[in-house]
């Protein structure tokens, strides 16, 4: 399985990603610099807890991982 970046979503994801790194800037006011930007999410707007989730996201922090199995005992 091959992930495609999306060219629409990539450069905003960059920005967040650069932005938290390189700046002593809050999760808080990153979402309302986003908000006031006007760039779109999939939720209707920006906050904290959106922006902690890409950052946070398997996908976007290359960590995500393909057809583990669970064992139970």
């Amino acid at each position: 399985l091959r992930l495609v970046e999306c060219p629409t979503e990539a450069p905003h994801v960059r920005h967040i990603f650069q932005t938290y790194a390189n700046t002593h800037i809050s999760l808080r006011q990153l979402a309302a610099d986003l908000n006031r930007a006007g760039i779109s999410s999939d939720y209707k707007v920006w906050t904290a807890i959106v922006v902690r989730r890409v950052l946070t996201d398997k996908t976007y922090t290359g960590t995500k991982t393909f057809g583990l199995k669970s064992s139970r005992k």
